[in-house]
């Protein structure tokens, strides 16, 4: 029998908590492995990984977004969501295999990188037995968290024990490739509760690869905001130490990026359900909430990490990152951007399956990225490349406004954010006096920001009487009523 889906607000709650472990493991790791590496070998992995990850993402072809729409639509049927299962799993594979081939053309040309790109291209294999969609498909985030959970502190105890000198960079390599396969592998043993025996002779395998071609292309275009800035950066700059300082920024940006975003990929198999049973209402309301409690998130971390990173890091990666500080001051409002495409993105274009308009802002996007990275890197580096990314993001999400105005608008957006604005700038305000008058150690600086941040913040939208903030305020009291 299939498993139940689980609710809204228990799929984000096990979501949260992947994500807020993802947050932690590299508050733990990444002081470690940037002054263990240094800033050159952290630069050979970020160089390595970002040419490796074309390859996965070839692989991948769009099946992550795709089969969790189509398991979403169809998970009432079990038959046809086991026959559904097999197709894109199958069809998935072959695409995996073609892209290996075209790696190892890649491989044999790059001399000088082969050892960490062979240790890499696990990335590539863990591609085809990665299920995760099909999980979050039916709504059953809490299996996929826990079996990531489980792998991240793997992969944490495995870098302490293993990672020791500059040298064990293709240790590190195998350690983070290695763990995440091993996450893909475990969520199989989970599979034959939620789907039964098919007849082989009946899979259809073309019309899947046509199909998913159309996810591929934002895709596609996420990895190349995310990586072509370094594989530029490694090949316009003629160094890895560049690629070294622009990683760990960029490193910790994605980190609060993904805790932002992480409602918006939970709620995205609710919502294609939702309009496809024309259920309207229901699926504004549930648009209200997501965006608002997007902007909630974003304006804190964003206003949040701009009054901190001076300070943060170069007491978090160490003093030979200073010009990582820089870089994450340019990034930060990338929590807002990204925040708002995530949310008018994946909860309400991909939904409607309006996949060609969403596509259309992002291969527009790319094409800006690409062209603007051959400016701003040849002038500033990896600064030039991070502006380059949030400039790119903004031309996205101006794109996407347009697309979506008859579920949301840029007043809606106003409307719903003064509150976070004057939250934010009071948090700001209290942040700074403590960064300048608080004469005491590095840590417990920090420590005293973040809680007194946090604290002015969220008192001032009760005193506002925010709806998100009441909600959760709402939404924890009645947890520890029951317990």
């Amino acid at each position: 029998m299939m498993s139940k889906k689980g609710s809204i607000l228990s799929n984000y709650f096990y979501t949260m908590c992947y994500q807020v472990l993802a947050l932690l493991t590299p508050l733990i790791t990444t002081p470690y492995v940037a002054r263990v590496l240094g800033v050159d070998g952290v630069g050979q992995y970020s160089y390595a990984f970002s040419i490796v990850n074309y390859f996965s993402i070839l692989g991948a072809l769009g099946v992550n977004t795709y089969g969790k729409l189509k398991i979403a639509e169809s998970r009432d049927d079990i038959q046809k969501t086991s026959k559904l299962f097999w197709e894109i799993f199958i069809a998935r594979c072959i695409t995996v295999a073609i892209s290996l081939c075209l790696f190892a053309i890649v491989y044999i040309k790059m001399v000088d990188y082969r050892p960490i790109l062979l240790v890499l291209s696990l990335n590539i294999l863990g591609v085809a037995f990665d299920i995760t969609w099909f999980f979050q498909g039916l709504e059953q985030f809490k299996m996929t968290a826990l079996s990531s959970i489980s792998v991240k502190i793997l992969n944490v105890i495995a870098i302490f024990l293993f990672v020791k000198d500059s040298d064990d960079v293709l240790v590190y390599s195998f350690i983070m490739q290695f763990t995440i396969l091993l996450g893909f592998v475990i969520l199989w043993k989970n599979l034959k509760k939620n789907i039964v025996k098919i007849d082989f002779k009946d899979i259809k395998l073309k019309h899947h690869w046509k199909k998913s071609v159309v996810y591929f292309i934002p895709t596609l275009a996420g990895t190349l905001y995310s990586y072509i800035d370094k594989t530029m950066l490694g090949t316009i700059m003629g160094s890895v130490s560049e690629n070294g300082y622009y990683e760990e920024a960029h490193k910790i940006e994605q980190v609060l990026l993904s805790v932002v975003t992480s409602l918006s990929v939970v709620i995205m198999p609710r919502m294609a359900f939702l309009f496809k049973n024309s259920k309207s209402g229901e699926a504004n309301n549930v648009i209200k909430r997501s965006v608002s409690s997007t902007l909630m998130l974003s304006f804190a971390m964003m206003v949040g990490i701009m009054c901190v990173a001076n300070r943060m890091v170069p007491w978090f990666l160490g003093k030979s990152f200073e010009r990582s500080v820089l870089m994450l001051y340019v990034f930060s409002p990338l929590l807002l951007v990204s925040g708002f495409k995530a949310c008018i993105g994946q909860g309400i274009l991909m939904p409607l399956g309006r996949q060609r308009e969403y596509n259309t802002a992002v291969v527009i996007g790319t094409i800006f990225n690409i062209l603007a990275n051959i400016l701003f890197i040849t002038l500033y580096g990896g600064i030039g490349a991070a502006l380059t990314s949030l400039l790119s993001e903004i031309v996205v999400v101006f794109i996407l406004l347009i697309y979506a105005k008859d579920y949301i608008s840029i007043l809606d957006i106003i409307k719903w954010s003064y509150k976070y604005i004057i939250a934010s700038l009071a948090m700001a305000a209290v942040v700074i006096c403590v960064d300048r008058f608080v004469n005491l150690s590095t840590t417990i600086v920090l420590i005293i920001e973040s809680l007194v941040g946090m604290f002015v913040y969220f008192a001032v939208l009760m005193l506002m009487h925010d709806e998100s903030v009441i909600n959760l305020k709402n939404r924890f009291s009645f947890i520890l009523r029951r317990k």
